[in-house]
């Protein structure tokens, strides 16, 4: 309930619209499920049961990778979604655009601006309690988390949610038409699951020391299902392995002794009758007579599965037990000493597994005997009561995980009940073990270490490239990790005192670094990033430090711990960004001294980068440049194609993109990649486009121009709630605008004020279709379109009938509390091309100076001239003037008296040189340029050669899928020295360029530092290390096996049984109170 309390306004906007939605699509669901309960031979009771166990016990679990995730789940406090990690085991895109869909879908736009810590975590319902978790969802871990304190801000699915409608999700009351999804097979596993649930669902322990029955010989029975007239029949499926079976019924007056030592049970007093055909004897009064009936065993257990059957007749006091249905002459016992008006109930003795059948369960008919019928045993158990471990089912008959979407936060401390992980960790063999360690959090040297020898007779660690070792050193009693392939003190990056009982390891946390290892400048280089305020800093004298070197230098700990003392003479400057521009002013002393004075470099942020998803951009700008030369170090990898660098010429200035520029404009999904021109500039970065015409499309296609405003730098999309008035107190009305088809509905006049011009909402906004009808008032809109609307399954379909879709937001206007989204126009990203005008007067040859070879019609542009509609439409150095384009391209020549100039020049003119000549010096024309080489891609082990990119600034774009975890010498990254291609001196050599990047390497780490503690980890998982990290939590810790689950529900059950019955509380009651009970705990057993 706290939990609840937590909940931000986005995840009760989404909680509040499923509620919403599941509660008309639950009541639409119940006759249809009640009769497919009935077609199954269920009835009412066992659909409220199936209800009561999603509700309230149903375990809520989270499968994980123990060896990707458990390392983060030491180091957080919180498990998270994948817009926080940027990975997953579903989808995953850059941006995580997918996943935004979906939860648009599924929630409406109450996620839109939410923060990646507010978005949805997910998981999956173990509807069949199976101790596997769900077998279907171990594609995102063979090991699982069970959750507590959550359901109540969970939605539910009956599959995967990805591509759903929202209308399909379900709240913990509202779950009728999820279940209306399962096929036959899962409703009847989760009819018995959720039953032997149920109160008195499990056979209550009567004599024994322990409720499990593999441990020990036990008595259970069923004292509620007593009988006290009547013919009745129920069978005991005995498996494999049992051991001293006596099978049959007792009276009420049997002495129940539960968790006591107990060598007597069913016919070893005179309350109870009971027959075992491993020995060929029945028993009554602890008396043993012989029996005709023998089970296959060796002596000791059976050695293969029986099913007995119990059949009797109280009023004549008659009794039968017998296997396979094969029934004797004669009663297996007349049962004389039974007391008038005694009843009796079923049970059991025995050591091993077993279940009791009853109902629908019976492997057999009911017998007809002494002429007459029996009844199978009254029960509400509709499926197998287990001895052993009752209520827990097999998940593998599921089709598909039935997900959970969890809203809010998922701490580790407060909602995690238990860990339960895969038994391959438990059997690991030695061959397959790893002795390896794995340091994260300490820079350059985070990565793999592995056993390399012995020093000071402890281990000694190497990293997996070499070059930096772990040690220890007996004379400073401390843990080193430091530089170099021999151990060195003096070479020390970080250290650490060993931990009492840690043995020959090394301390997993604890590590320390000396004071230049934190972070180092020249004192010069700190005092120019401060500017003026370093004239008036009080400590920076005693900041100034003297290496042995004599170097003066600026210490970054010493000043970060002093920095608040000396806060009101910095100017209001954050110390972060003071030391980040000390350390690039470091950088760059160092390539004026390499001889590179207009030069900048590009790297991962570390060596080896992060084996997570994570993207990353860098924009580099050598003012003056004419273009860039990109150099690679030669050992530059990653682990494969999806690690890529991409680098992308910005020789187009999207602040300064002017008329004929050419855009990609993000449109609706249905629509195909739509390009247009620019033909106007509006404010900030707003453009107008004229789209191209696509054939054979709707809205795109057909006479008349067809256009669309444009951000290029993302649009803007406002959601207006109009609580208590109606938009059409503000709006006047929509119209349909053809000629803007990616928007056609557009804002007209306002009649009054309102919500949405105090949002900045006006004149050239237009209705965002798709949000609208997607958002919060969607089920409004619903009402209003006919029913058989295929924009009811599809809501692109909204675009094709627009007279329809005017119709219902129109209608709108008049309804309070609706919700309209409007927004300003598409984003839309430059293109590396352009439609140049020239009008009356003006040439390409005046503007811009070309060069090209003499096989090329190409001309490239090799220097601008002057700024005039090339400079205007983003074209620059480097750029190629495509003739052939020019001639034929629809778009940009409808005039006739274009295209016979062009046509006239490719006429007259003789060679390529005369073609260049006549068309530069045309005017009244459009001409085509393009930036062919604009974009380059590296990856992988080999193609890292130089490049060329055009202009004087280029976007560096990085991006990984977070694969190669075990492999980082394929993860090393790359290093790019990037400098003007057109300087007088040459290029720097290979090896050059490779010790350029060992030095920066060094420089960079020194002056940046440590600002991080290093965490040292074995790389695998053992049961130390995983009880470890529950106890860290406070979480249970239990092994995936089927006995861990059957122990774990003994132990329930011992303390349920040890409770004062006074102080128990329902669940509803514990509900109330607001505790927190564990999901799947099942109360009042």
């Amino acid at each position: 309930m706290r939990a609840i309390a937590r909940l931000s306004s986005c995840q009760r906007a989404a909680l509040a619209q499923v509620r919403q939605q599941a509660s008309v699509s639950h009541e639409r669901a119940l006759p249809g499920l009640r009769e497919s309960f009935a077609r199954l031979g269920f009835g009412e009771a066992e659909l409220q049961q199936v209800f009561s166990w999603v509700q309230d016990l149903a375990p809520v679990v989270v499968h994980i990778h123990i060896d990707s995730v458990g390392a983060f789940l030491e180091s957080d406090g919180f498990y998270r979604n994948q817009f926080e990690t940027h990975t997953s085991c579903g989808a995953l895109d850059y941006g995580n655009q997918t996943r935004v869909g979906w939860e648009r879908d599924l929630f409406g736009t109450a996620y839109d601006d939410a923060k990646p810590f507010e978005r949805p975590k997910y998981g999956a319902l173990s509807v069949m309690n199976d101790y596997r978790g769900v077998v279907s969802a171990q594609q995102y871990g063979d090991s699982y988390m069970v959750l507590k304190d959550v359901r109540l801000r969970c939605t539910f699915a009956s599959t995967d949610s990805g591509g759903i409608a929202g209308s399909r999700l379900a709240v913990l009351d509202k779950y009728a038409h999820v279940l209306q999804e399962f096929n036959d097979d899962e409703l009847k596993g989760l009819i018995a699951v959720a039953n032997a649930t149920a109160a008195g669902g499990s056979p209550q322990l009567l004599r024994g020391s322990s409720a499990d029955p593999t441990a020990e010989w036990i008595t259970t029975g069923f004292p509620e299902l007593k009988q006290q007239t009547g013919r009745w029949y129920f069978e005991m499926e005995l498996s494999e392995g049992c051991e001293t079976p006596q099978v049959g019924v007792v009276t009420t007056e049997f002495r129940q002794n539960p968790f006591a030592v107990s060598t007597e049970g069913v016919g070893d007093d005179a309350q109870g009758w009971g027959a075992c055909g491993q020995h060929a004897s029945k028993w009554h009064a602890g008396v043993r007579q012989a029996w005709g009936n023998v089970w296959n065993s060796d002596g000791q257990q059976l050695t293969e599965r029986v099913v007995v059957g119990v059949a009797v007749d109280i009023d004549k006091k008659l009794l039968w037990i017998c296997d396979g249905n094969v029934w004797g002459d004669k009663p297996t016992f007349e049962m004389s000493g039974l007391a008038s008006g005694a009843s009796l109930y079923p049970a059991v003795s025995m050591k091993g597994r077993g279940a009791y059948l009853f109902g629908a369960c019976l492997q057999h008919a009911p017998p007809q005997l002494d002429g007459e019928d029996f009844q199978a045993w009254p029960s509400q158990h509709s499926g197998p009561v287990h001895v052993d471990c009752p209520g827990v089912g097999n998940s593998a008959i599921l089709s598909i995980y039935k997900e959970v979407q969890i809203h809010g936060e998922v701490s580790l401390s407060r909602n995690v009940q238990r860990l339960v992980v895969n038994s391959k960790y438990r059997v690991l063999p030695k061959t397959a073990r790893s002795w390896a360690l794995n340091v994260s959090g300490a820079g350059v040297f985070s990565g793999c270490f592995r056993p390399a020898g012995v020093h000071c007779e402890m281990p000694l660690f190497r990293y997996s490239t070499g070059g930096t070792i772990i040690f220890w050193d007996s004379a400073t009693s401390l843990w080193h990790i430091g530089r170099g392939e021999e151990p060195d003190v003096s070479a020390s990056c970080f250290f650490a005192p060993a931990v009492e009982g840690g043995g020959c390891e090394p301390p997993r946390v604890g590590w320390n670094a000396p004071p230049e290892r934190r972070g180092m400048v020249a004192a010069c280089h700190f005092e120019a990033a401060l500017g003026a305020v370093s004239q008036q800093l009080p400590l920076l004298a005693t900041w100034r430090q003297t290496t042995p070197e004599g170097e003066v230098v600026i210490y970054r700990g010493t000043v970060q711990e002093e920095w608040a003392q000396v806060a009101e003479h910095t100017g209001g400057l954050e110390f972060d960004a003071v030391w980040a521009r000390a350390v690039e002013l470091t950088q760059r002393a160092f390539l004026e001294k390499q001889g590179f004075p207009l030069a900048a470099v590009v790297e991962s942020p570390a060596h080896p980068y992060e084996a997570k998803s994570h993207s990353w951009k860098k924009i580099v700008r050598l003012e003056g440049a004419q273009g860039l030369l990109v150099r690679f170090a030669s050992k530059s990898v990653t682990f494969d194609s999806c690690a890529k660098l991409a680098v992308e010429s910005l020789s187009m200035d999207r602040d300064h993109l002017g008329l004929g520029a050419r855009v990609e404009i993000e449109a609706p999904p249905d629509f195909r990649t739509v390009l247009g021109t620019v033909v106007k500039q509006g404010e900030g970065n707003m453009v107008m486009a004229q789209l191209d015409k696509v054939e054979g499309h709707s809205l795109l296609g057909g006479d008349g121009d067809r256009f669309a405003a444009c951000a290029l730098e993302g649009a803007t999309t406002v959601s207006v709630e109009y609580t208590g008035t109606t938009p059409g107190s503000e709006i006047e009305g929509f119209l349909i605008d053809m000629s803007r088809p990616l928007n056609p509905i557009s804002l007209g006049n306002f009649c009054g004020q309102g919500p949405a011009q105090l949002n900045g909402i006006g004149k050239g906004w237009c209705l965002d279709i798709l949000g609208t009808f997607q958002g919060p008032s969607r089920g409004l809109f619903l009402g209003y379109l006919p029913e058989d609307s295929e924009a009811r399954d599809d809501p692109h379909e909204l675009y094709e009938d627009l007279e329809t879709t005017l119709s219902i937001f129109t209608a709108a206007l008049s309804v309070e509390g609706v919700t309209l989204l409007f927004t300003n126009g598409f984003s839309a990203e430059p293109r590396a091309e352009a439609y140049v005008t020239y009008l009356p007067g003006q040439t390409a040859g005046e503007e811009c100076e070309f060069e090209s070879d003499d096989d090329s019609a190409l001309p490239t542009v090799r220097r601008l001239l002057s700024s005039g509609p090339a400079v205007l439409a983003g074209v620059g150095v480097g750029w190629k003037l495509d003739l052939m384009r020019s001639q034929t391209c629809s778009d940009i020549n409808q005039r006739v008296d274009t295209r016979i100039k062009l046509q006239a020049i490719m006429d007259s003119a003789s060679t390529t040189e005369e073609i260049r000549a006549g068309l530069l010096g045309m005017d009244d024309i459009t001409l085509v340029f393009s930036n062919e080489n604009s974009a380059i891609e590296r990856y992988g082990p080999s193609s890292w050669d130089e490049c060329t990119m055009p202009g004087c600034a280029a976007e560096f774009m990085f991006g990984t899928d977070g694969d190669g975890p075990n492999s980082p010498e394929r993860r090393w990254g790359f290093f790019a020295l990037v400098m003007a291609s057109d300087e007088s001196r040459p290029p720097p050599s290979d090896e050059e360029v490779d010790r350029i990047a060992s030095e920066w390497e060094a420089i960079s780490s020194i002056a940046t530092g440590m600002n991080t503690s290093p965490v040292v980890e074995k790389v695998g998982w053992e049961e130390g290390r995983l009880k470890a990290l529950c106890a860290q939590h406070g979480w249970d810790f239990e092994w995936m096996t089927e006995d861990g689950e059957r122990l774990r529900r003994t132990r329930e059950l011992q303390q349920l049984s040890a409770a004062p019955a006074a102080g128990r509380r329902s669940t509803a009651a514990i509900a109330a109170a607001g505790a927190v009970q564990p999901d799947g705990f099942v109360a009042g057993k």
